[in-house]
């Protein structure tokens, strides 16, 4: 019964594991100047998606290495060498996605930003003119 349930289980976190959020959604920021600058991502919930699957990853590793069963009548399915195996690079994906999206989604807003700061200077100054 455990066999039957765990692979297409394992087969699922593969598959959802393929791509973070961030990498999958995530519009990241151009290397342009004016309009085409500010067209990105300003929201950080992909990032923080992608942190928390990740921490998922790492508490499931932490658990697989810790956890020490006293009941004879389940027996180890997977080995706790090949289920790190199988946590680790969706873990280290989805950190990865975290990281970049956390940095373009900080680059987007600091460039919709300055963008809007350069533009209430602009005004500023033909307000001064007479």
């Amino acid at each position: 019964m455990v066999r039957i349930v765990a692979r297409p289980l394992l087969l699922l976190l593969v598959a959802l594991s393929v791509n973070g959020c961030s990498l999958a959604l995530l519009k990241k920021p151009r290397l342009a100047d004016g309009p085409a600058a500010r067209d990105c991502t300003t929201s950080p919930v992909a990032p923080i998606l992608d942190a928390a699957g990740a921490g998922l990853m790492v508490a499931g590793i932490v658990r697989v290495l810790t956890y020490e069963s006293d009941d004879l009548l389940v027996p180890d399915v997977i080995s706790d060498g090949a289920m790190t195996a199988i946590l680790a690079p969706p873990g280290l994906l989805w950190g990865y996605s975290a990281a970049r999206g956390f940095g373009w989604t900080s680059e987007c807003r600091g460039r919709q930003s300055l963008s809007e700061d350069a533009i209430a200077d602009y005004l500023r100054t033909l307000s001064r003119t007479p």
